[in-house]
């Protein structure tokens, strides 16, 4: 039975009201001593098309996109730079999270646990971050925003969210946070669709 919590505060996530614009950059062949200037392109390349040649007995094999396509969630935000601590304790490291709705579906319930040990530091925190998914948006990481800080408490332990809209889809995931302000790994993301 997932636990609940009094210090844990509902959070919410606001999708970001100004999209920010990309660009592909793309080098041309130079010869020595010529200097390279980026040239933008206006359109992304998916895949390229290979023709056989008549005196070819190779069989042709399918040509992976040349540009990656991204995909809903982004990967999460890079770890922050790490204060250099001596400490022989090690960073936190990822809780193992679950997403599911409250008893009266009015609330999401994130819960974790993690594998700790005496070689860890103490845990002092978890940053829940937050993710809502838009088939508008480039999928990126700074759509990733932190949503709340949890005080630890003895695992496992667990939050509720509310305020959201329906019909969106969620992504979630929580890290640690030790005595000595290091951040362990992210758990892996969850995702839920809102159907509240």
């Amino acid at each position: 039975e997932i636990p609940n919590l009094s210090n844990c505060n509902s959070g919410y996530i606001e999708r970001a009201s100004s999209p920010i614009m990309s660009s592909n950059l793309v080098q041309q062949p130079v010869s020595v001593g010529q200097t390279l200037k980026p040239v933008q392109v206006k359109s992304t390349l998916k895949s390229v098309q290979v023709q056989h040649h008549s005196k070819s007995n190779v069989p042709l094999q399918p040509v992976p996109s040349a540009i990656p396509i991204l995909k809903h969630p982004a990967p999460l935000p890079a770890p922050p730079l790490q204060i250099n601590v001596s400490t022989s304790k090690k960073i936190p490291p990822a809780p193992i999270m679950t997403l599911a709705k409250s008893g009266d579906k009015k609330a999401l319930v994130l819960s974790w646990n993690m594998n700790l040990d005496y070689t860890h530091a103490e845990i002092s925190g978890y940053q829940i971050f937050g993710y809502i998914e838009s088939p508008t948006d480039i999928p990126r990481s700074d759509l990733w925003k932190e949503i709340g800080n949890v005080n630890a408490l003895p695992l496992p332990m667990a939050c509720s969210l509310s305020k959201f809209v329906a019909g969106e889809k969620y992504h979630f995931a929580v890290r640690a946070k030790d005595i000595y302000c290091r951040v362990g790994p992210f758990s892996l993301p969850n995702s839920i669709d809102s159907t509240f």
